[in-house]
């Protein structure tokens, strides 16, 4: 049973929340806020939702703390400040786990929600700037990559950030 007051909101850019509406979108990465640069972290080791960060070039290491934890509940924002009190979609967050961007798999470009045209057979990247059409991509990482841009800025895979990766179930109350 879920208890809607400890809830957490979660968003998603508009493409994404009809996937998790669908329960298609299973999984959301979040870069890892805190660290002074985003480039040339590795990510060294995970505990609960504690990450170890290395930085071989500075020689340095860092521990941050996840803002979801395993079996958290979170509450799907229809738009920013959106309460609790008018959520109708709940998640568990059933994992958590931290790595560097780039190591996405192409099933877990599927987990984020990326989907395929049926009639074209490519994967649909984010929206053309000043434009009301999507980016088509023979590759899922290429589409994902492109969606991930879209939310952070130009050049954010290059740097190949730490992220935070959950796992997701869509509940209901």
């Amino acid at each position: 049973m879920i208890n809607p007051i400890q809830a957490k909101p979660i968003s998603f850019i508009a493409q994404l929340y009809i996937p998790a509406l669908k329960g298609l979108k299973t999984q959301t990465r979040r870069l890892i806020r805190g660290l002074d640069e985003k480039e040339g972290w590795l990510v060294k080791e995970l505990e609960g939702n504690r990450c170890k960060l290395y930085h071989p070039a500075q020689g340095i290491e860092t521990e941050i703390s996840s803002a979801w934890e395993k079996d958290d509940i979170l509450f799907l924002q229809k738009y920013t400040d959106m309460p609790l009190s008018e959520a109708e979609t709940f998640f568990r967050v059933s994992a958590v786990r931290a790595e560097n961007l780039q190591e996405i798999s192409n099933a877990d470009c599927e987990k984020e929600g990326i989907l395929k045209c049926e009639t074209s057979g490519l994967y649909q990247g984010a929206l053309l700037p000043q434009s009301k059409d999507y980016a088509y991509y023979a590759e899922i990482k290429d589409a994902y990559r492109s969606v991930f841009e879209g939310i952070y800025g130009d050049g954010y895979w290059n740097l190949n950030p730490p992220v935070w990766v959950y796992e997701l179930e869509i509940r209901s109350l």
